[in-house]
């Protein structure tokens, strides 16, 4: 698991298959 690169987003990127990285906290 890696920290969303997304400004201010304190969530966790899953992989969810397929090189698709979703963001559990913000969303894409």
């Amino acid at each position: 698991m890696s920290r969303c690169r997304r400004p201010g987003c304190a969530g966790t990127v899953e992989d969810m298959g397929g090189g698709e990285l979703f963001c559990d906290t913000c969303g894409l």
